[in-house]
């Protein structure tokens, strides 16, 4: 027989739980009060500042009348539109707190005995998920926290702005010179680029400047450039021009690679600024003595760690590596009943831009000359898929930096894989 304990830390803190469901211009509230009789009591009202304040502050004095202390504000997590409640409600000195969507979801038929969903229902299913402790934190980070997380939004937004003129270019570039017989990927290394700037990719202007002056003018721009490259480049542009097209046509198609470049350009730039800021900020944290890992040469970027913490907020709110696992989606999801037993998968119920850039993270660490290339290929070679794999080492790259947090911890790349117990038998 196993025995535990939890604290139901709601009647410890005699707080009235006060269930709201909310829309993009509505609030429905519900909440129940009373012993052997109880009020139960629901209400409607619109969703901003005024009427928000008006209507919490009329609650207080209700829970205070009801020989309560304060109220605790409970809510899904809908797209941003609960943002203006929570943070009310806190300046209220009030509490908050999450419910998990799907719990409500699936907690509607225990509730109502129907499957059915209306708003007005919606706060009775949140309060009875909040009656049984199925409660999550809500969390107000810090201000570099906050800033941090707001420039993965703008990082991401950037680098999908970057991709989507990347892949025009590749499209316009094709049109026009149609024999390029490069990679993709040479349009963006220094030969490419200076292609695009000089030549704006256009076979007819190559030829129409001579062999001797586009060889001159490459060389200028690159140096370093091979010969045989630019013979290449050159040989490419003379099959193009045989395939004669109209000079508007020409010109038109010329401007679009140039205005498509421009737009690369400045993306590419946006994204520079925000790694930069990212950095600063992150630097700035480890010099006030936050409780953050710090960098190690050939192990995470600097921009990568600030986009890290910028999902997960203060490591120091977490008691233990499994908490932020859970956070990231990257804990385990466990299918077992009597004799069967499924396969083990990761539950994905978190911040899907942290296990994103847990990935990206990881992409320079599991070449077999790497800290965790000896992992990710055995695992490979035991039969387990890639993706998969990969799964294994951004859950081992949660638990160092996890660690590497603790005041006092030293990173030593020899002791990654090897536990404390083995570790002082060698010693």
């Amino acid at each position: 027989m196993k025995l535990s304990y939890k604290i139901d830390e709601v009647k410890t803190r005699n707080l009235l739980n006060i269930a709201f469901d909310v829309s993009k211009n509505d609030l429905y509230m519900y909440t129940e009060f009373g012993t052997g009789k109880i009020n139960c009591l629901q209400d409607r009202f619109n969703n901003n500042t005024r009427v928000i304040e008006t209507e919490l502050n009329k609650l207080k004095a209700l829970a205070m009348e009801n020989d309560f202390d304060n109220i605790q504000v409970i809510c899904e997590p809908t797209g941003g539109y609960e943002k203006k409640l929570m943070l009310i409600a806190r300046q209220l000195d009030c509490y908050t707190s999450y419910v998990n969507g799907e719990s409500v979801s699936k907690c509607k038929v225990i509730e109502n005995n129907e499957p059915g969903k209306t708003d007005l229902k919606d706060p009775r299913v949140i309060l009875l998920v909040a009656k049984v402790g199925k409660l999550i934190k809500h969390r107000l980070l810090p201000e570099e926290y906050n800033i941090l997380r707001q420039y993965n939004r703008f990082h991401e937004q950037e680098d999908e702005q970057k991709i989507y003129y990347k892949n025009l270019l590749h499209t316009e570039i094709k049109n026009l010179y149609c024999d390029f017989s490069f990679k993709n990927s040479f349009i963006f290394e220094t030969s490419g680029r200076a292609l695009i700037e000089r030549f704006h990719c256009n076979p007819y202007r190559i030829i129409k400047c001579g062999y001797t002056k586009f060889c001159r003018v490459m060389k200028k721009y690159v140096p370093y450039i091979k010969s045989k490259t630019i013979e290449r480049l050159w040989a490419d542009a003379q099959r193009s021009v045989k395939l004669i097209m109209p000079v508007a046509l020409i010109e038109l198609l010329e401007n679009r690679v140039k205005q498509l470049w421009q737009n690369y350009l400045h993306h590419e730039q946006c994204l520079a600024q925000i790694k930069e800021q990212m950095a600063s900020i992150y630097q700035k944290l480890l010099d006030a003595g936050e409780a953050i890992p710090p960098v190690e040469k050939g192990f995470v970027s600097r921009v990568n760690l600030a986009r890290i913490i910028g999902e997960t907020g203060p490591l120091v709110d977490f008691e233990h590596e499994r908490q932020v696992l859970r956070l990231s989606g990257l804990s385990l999801r466990q299918k077992q009943s009597g004799k069967y037993k499924g396969k083990d998968k990761i539950s994905k119920k978190g911040r899907s831009r942290l296990r994103l850039i847990l990935g990206q993270s990881i992409f320079h660490l599991i070449k077999k000359e790497c800290v965790f290339g000896e992992l990710y290929h055995r695992k490979k070679e035991e039969g387990m898929p890639g993706t998969k794999a990969m799964t294994v080492v951004s859950r081992k790259l949660v638990s160092i930096l996890f660690a590497l947090s603790k005041p006092g911890v030293i990173y030593q790349q020899e002791r990654l894989f090897t536990c404390e117990s083995q570790y002082n038998n060698a010693a």
